[in-house]
């Protein structure tokens, strides 16, 4: 069971590095995505730009 902290106590050295980590890899992980949607978007086609600008009435 994890242990929590009591009101007003400061959080232990480990509990930040904890966070810390945990923060870094979110970042990393958000820049991934991030890289991706950048490269997917470079790919694509005039046509499929239209088509996302079209309210659908070509149907």
């Amino acid at each position: 069971m994890a242990r929590q902290h009591t009101h007003g106590a400061s959080p232990s050295t480990q509990q930040i590095r904890t966070v810390g980590q945990r923060r870094r890899e979110a970042e990393e992980k958000l820049e991934h995505h991030l890289d991706e949607a950048r490269h997917k978007d470079d790919h694509r086609t005039p046509e499929q730009d239209d088509e996302d600008t079209q309210t659908g009435s070509q149907l």
